[in-house]
This record gives structure tokens, C-alpha cells and sequence, in this order.
């Protein structure tokens, strides 16, 4: 008597897949478990960042802008003031004129603490008439914290050559 084993092929077959799935399912589980662990501590650092930025207020208290030698050459002077709760740093602080264009202060990440107040300097902006500062639009702080920034376009908050704008 011969005998024939139709069904060892198929059982043998079966094993191999049913391995196959596992360990694929256990690639994607291992996976997807790093993936929600990363995002978990990125949402961790993010509710820090908010939570210590919490209370955190920055306001510009005043402009100065005077010529510096030129109609185009103007020395500005930003007193910015932390009258909030928290600490941070500053990121950037721009100076618009009405057609766009615009001068950065230095700004090389100071950090200001609750009740502080700095006076940042650019000896070299060239975007406004520096005689009767005429296209003068705004000024912004940006910090890093979210939310916490100031934005300046009151002209009675601007002194021009020891004149108020407004």
C-alpha cells in the first residue's frame, strides 16, 4: 500500500503563515507602541513649555528712534518690560516701515525675568527717514512662548529726534 499525505502541505503551510502573521503583528505592535510613547513625551515637553509660560506678559514700553548720520541711517532703542509672571526669552524684535520692509534688534536670546526690563539697540536701521521718521508702522516681540508676544502701533508710544509721533 502506498499512502499519500495530501494534507501535510497544507497543515505545514498553515503553521508558516500563522508564524508569519505573529511576527508581523508583533513588528506593527512594537511600532505603533514607540510611536505613542514618542508622541506622549513630546506632548509632555509641550504642556511644560505652556504650563511654564503660563502668566507670561511682555509689553513695549516705549520706542526711540534718532538719525544717526543720514536721512536712512537711524539708531532705534526698544524698552520692553516682563510684567507678566514667568520667565522667557526673547526671540526676535522687528521694526516694520508702511512698505514692508523692516530692521531686526539683536536680540541673542535674552532672557527676561518677571518685572524685568531691557533696552535693545540697532545702530543700523535703514528702513525709515530718520529726520521726521516717516513710515514708521509697527514693532513686534516675539518670544518662545506661544501667546506671549507685543506689538507696538501707538505713535504716541514713539519718539522720533526727542518728539512724540502721535
Amino acid at each position: 500500500m502506498v499512502y499519500r499525505r495530501k494534507g501535510a502541505s497544507t497543515i505545514v503551510a498553515t503553521v508558516i503563515l500563522v508564524v508569519f502573521v505573529m511576527g508581523l503583528s508583533a513588528m506593527v505592535l512594537t511600532w505603533i507602541q514607540e510611536s505613542t510613547k514618542e508622541s506622549m513625551l513630546q506632548a509632555d515637553d509641550q504642556r511644560a513649555d505652556i504650563l511654564d509660560c503660563s502668566g507670561g506678559n511682555v509689553k513695549i514700553d516705549s520706542v526711540y528712534i534718532s538719525n544717526n548720520s543720514g536721512v536712512y541711517n537711524s539708531t532705534i532703542v526698544v524698552i520692553i518690560d516682563n510684567n507678566g509672571r514667568a520667565p522667557f526669552k526673547l526671540e526676535e524684535v522687528t521694526l516694520w516701515n508702511t512698505t514692508g520692509s523692516y530692521c531686526t534688534l539683536d536680540t541673542s536670546q535674552t532672557s527676561l525675568s518677571s518685572g524685568d526690563t531691557i533696552s535693545l539697540l540697532n545702530n543700523s536701521c535703514s528702513v525709515l527717514d530718520a529726520i521726521n521718521c516717516s513710515g514708521f508702522y509697527k514693532i513686534k516681540v516675539t518670544t518662545n512662548c506661544v501667546g506671549v508676544s507685543s506689538e507696538l502701533t501707538n505713535l504716541n508710544d514713539v519718539i522720533c529726534n526727542g518728539v512724540v509721533l502721535g
